[in-house]
């Protein structure tokens, strides 16, 4: 398939706008004449909840044969599974469920709610949360006098969780990735790991909302990378979104602390919003990229944020706000 094959290119040589640096996005530190003796770079990241379909089962990364599958090719079996979760009998005729009466009375009510009426409903419902949740895990509204947990099933396919994106401040997107199951600061640090694997390429200061997390995550792991990259977190979440009482936090992860970012005047130097402004840019296009399956999906995606690249990069040197220089690109930085 073409766009697989396109997409396993890409992936294999990265954005091409991966070595890209300027004066928004690295700070050079000068000797008395005036000559740099060092420089500190610094990459932001956040996820954005777009999503597409994906298999059913947690955690799987295969792509469906097509967005109305429930399971992709390896887990295809499972479709003559009873869809409550736990349950393992197989299903009836013209069910989704096994013959368990309980199981039924949810697959039918899951029908009812299938209605015009209700998915009108409901789609206007999402919208207005920005929820994606596509379909399907439906609870059992009922619950034994004995206290059991609710039933629950799914009757569709998932969704996936979120895309992560990796921002140098200026507004160039270095990589991105989808996380399927849930955004993790393993993962997280994962990601930043491949993306910057290179000698030399990792930044002096990585610019997350849960840094705190990313921090007590590479300390318990004894991670080298902790003595190498600084974790200041996002400053407008650390100013109203962590407790004061977080000594770590305060102590390690404080932007303040950090004088490489701050300028002669007090502000800031680097841009750490700029994932969530990328964002807003990057929820214009939800109504598209949500219902595509993956292989589409990856290649608009890159799209986009290429072209959303080469525009930043016209736009710097048209204004001179920033003088764009490249490092030697290297190849293989996309994370899959």
């Amino acid at each position: 398939m073409a766009i697989q094959e396109r997409n396993d290119r890409f992936a294999e040589q990265g954005q091409p706008e991966w070595a890209h640096y300027c004066e928004k996005c690295i700070r050079f530190f000068g000797k008395r004449d005036g000559r740099p003796e060092f420089m500190v770079c610094a990459i932001v990241s956040d996820g954005i909840t777009i999503g597409h379909p994906c298999c059913n089962v947690a955690h799987c990364m295969e792509p469906l044969p097509n967005k109305r599958s429930r399971f992709c090719v390896g887990h295809k079996y499972l479709n003559n599974k009873c869809s409550v979760e736990a349950c393992s009998f197989p299903i009836a005729p013209d069910l989704l469920t096994c013959n368990n009466p309980e199981h039924i009375s949810i697959f039918q009510d899951y029908e009812i709610r299938k209605s015009a009426n209700f998915q009108q409903k409901g789609q206007l419902s999402l919208e207005e949360e920005g929820s994606l949740a596509k379909s399907s895990a439906e609870t059992c509204p009922q619950k034994s006098a004995a206290g059991n947990r609710p039933l629950r099933a799914r009757f569709g396919c998932r969704q996936t969780h979120n895309e992560q994106l990796m921002v140098h401040p200026c507004g160039i997107i270095v990589a991105w990735a989808t996380f399927f199951g849930s955004e993790t600061v393993p993962q997280t640090v994962a990601m930043l790991k491949q993306v910057f694997r290179e000698p030399g390429s990792m930044p002096e200061f990585f610019i997350y909302d849960n840094c705190c997390g990313v921090y007590n995550h590479l300390q318990a792991t004894n991670d080298p990378l902790l003595d190498a990259v600084g974790c200041p977190v996002n400053a407008f979440h650390f100013e109203c979104k962590h407790k004061a009482s977080d000594i770590i936090c305060r102590e390690h992860c404080n932007p303040s602390k950090f004088p490489e970012l701050i300028n002669a005047d007090g502000d800031w130097y680097f841009n750490s919003s700029k994932c969530e402004q990328l964002n807003s840019w990057l929820r214009g296009y939800q109504a598209i990229l949500r219902e595509m399956n993956a292989d589409r999906y990856d290649f608009l995606l890159d799209e986009l944020i290429m072209h959303k690249n080469h525009a930043l990069v016209n736009d710097f040197m048209v204004l001179r706000g920033a003088t764009g220089k490249r490092r030697q690109y290297q190849t293989g930085f996309k994370v899959v």
